[in-house]
Formats: C-alpha cells, structure tokens, sequence
C-alpha cells in the first residue's frame, strides 16, 4: 500500500511570471460576464444569440437554466474582454468546459476543443490588440460527442448514451454543460516551462524528473534549469540539479535524477505532500517558475 501511496508530490500548478486574473468573488468568472442560450447546434459567429444575453455567474448549471428560458437548448455562447499590455505571451486556461469549446478573440478563431473534465489552454496572443480585446466562447453540451444518428430528446429522457455511439469521454456527470469551472488569464514569457514529468521509486530510493521548455523567441539559445523539492510551505528538502537546456527550433528538454534517502512518505494517517520546484533561467535571471 506504501508503495502505491509514497511520495505524492501536491499538484499546485503555478507559473511565474503570471498575470492571472483570480476572481475575489468565486461566483464571477475572471474573463466570461455575460452568456446567452442559443437554439442553433452550429457554434459560429454567425450563430451568435442577438437577444437573450444574461449575466454569467457560478454555480452555472445548463438544466436550471432550461427552466428559465423555458425551452431545452444545447449551445451556448459566453462574451468576455482582456486587457493587453503588449508584453510577453498570453494563454487563456479553462479549467473544464463540457464538451465542445470554440474561441474566437476579436472575431478570429482562436482555437477549438473537445472532452470535457480536464484543464487546457490557448495561447491567443498573436491575435491581440494593445488594450481591450473581445473574447467569445462558443460551447456545446454532450451532444458534441455522439455520433450522428442518435436521437438527442430520447437520449436525455432515458438519461442513457449508448457506449458505441459516444465519439469522446463522457462520464457519468455529462449533464454539466457549458463553461462549469471559471476561466484565468495566464501571462507568460517567450521562453517558458511547458511540461513536466515527474516518477519516485520507494524500493530505490529515486526521484526522476524532465521539464520541457518552449521558446517563442526568434532566435535559438542556452537556458538553464533548477529542480527542487520544498515542503508545502517553502523549505527545501531536496536540490535535484541543475543544468543546461539548449534551444533550438523552439524546444527543449532536460532530465534529472537523484538518490533521495529519507523521504516522507504518504499515507491516510501522515498524509506529507511536496512541491517539485522547477526553475527556468536566462543566464543568472530567472524567467519562469513552475511548481508541482
């Protein structure tokens, strides 16, 4: 069981520097204000709801909304602004949007997905503006994820999605819709921690780690990474290493790997986290920061 449970690192996701808009009320979300119900199944511009348009606010539930308009709609568009100071790179992170998502950043697409659940981001910076800019969201409930054919009034009714019919992950909390969990901006720099991966063994006593890196930087170049193990409120435990990350067309990567003798391990009575500490540095300045 120990060995199942050893060593679970705290996922507390964190880049630096960051510039995301953390809402003081949790009903309001940071970038969305206003949605509107659409009757339309096509997300498009020109799909768009021109009457209908209401205040967004958490919790945002699809079927309470039903019994407002007072009619079953599987669409829904979702207005927002952000503001651009022309510096560094701009990502917008939804943390889960139930299924299919569709942007468009003054009135260009941005980028689309599908699934629901699970975290994703768009970089949206080449399409902005110094200032404001306009956001638009175009999402569709599950019925984004069947394949063509399938009757969508009686697959709500019998509250049943036949296993061959789905196209994408559902799971059995489907009838969430919409954006659910509240959007961030996320500011980056132009060379930036992308992806890392991290693999503990209790039987040898290791700890591996690999931090991939993305440049958006017209010219190739050398980085250099710090990975540490702190403790959730900031003491070191562990200096895994450092060393260089060459760049070049636009990526790069590095793995480390360190004896680590005395860790505490977790369990449900001593239930000890960490945080792996990853580090970017552009000569001795460091340029991003990202915290697992």
């Amino acid at each position: 069981m120990k060995i199942l449970l050893a060593l679970l690192l705290a996922v507390i996701s964190a880049t630096t520097p960051i510039n995301s808009t953390i809402p003081v009320d949790p009903t309001i979300d940071p970038v969305f204000k206003q949605f509107a119900p659409s009757s339309k199944m096509e997300l498009s511009l020109e799909n768009i709801p021109a009457s209908g348009w209401r205040e967004m606010k958490f919790p945002h539930e699809w079927l309470e909304m039903a019994k407002i308009v007072g009619e079953q709609f599987h669409c829904g568009y979702y207005k927002g602004t952000v503001d651009y100071d022309g510096e560094g790179l701009v990502f917008l992170h939804f943390e889960s949007v139930n299924f299919l998502a569709k942007l468009w950043v003054n009135g260009k697409p941005a980028g689309t997905h599908l699934g629901g659940y699970l975290p994703f981001e768009f970089d949206i910076t080449e399409l902005l503006k110094t200032g404001e800019n306009k956001i638009l969201l175009g999402t569709q409930d599950v019925t984004a994820c069947v394949k063509p054919g399938i009757s969508i009034p009686e697959m709500f009714h019998k509250h049943s999605i036949p296993d061959a019919s789905a196209i994408c992950p559902i799971g059995s909390a489907y009838a969430l819709s919409g954006l659910w969990l509240p959007s961030k901006v996320v500011k980056k720099p132009k060379t930036f921690v992308s992806n890392i991966w991290i693999k503990t063994s209790v039987r040898e006593r290791t700890i591996a780690v690999r931090m991939d890196v993305i440049s958006k930087s017209e010219a190739d170049g050398e980085y250099f990474s710090k990975i540490l193990i702190e403790t959730l409120d900031g003491k070191p435990v562990l200096e895994i290493g450092e060393g260089g990350i060459e760049i070049t067309r636009n990526a790069g990567m590095i793995e480390l790997s360190k004896k680590w003798h005395s860790p505490k391990l977790w369990s449900p009575e001593n239930p000890n986290l960490y945080n792996a500490v990853f580090i970017l540095k552009d000569g001795n300045t460091e340029i991003d920061r990202k915290v697992e």
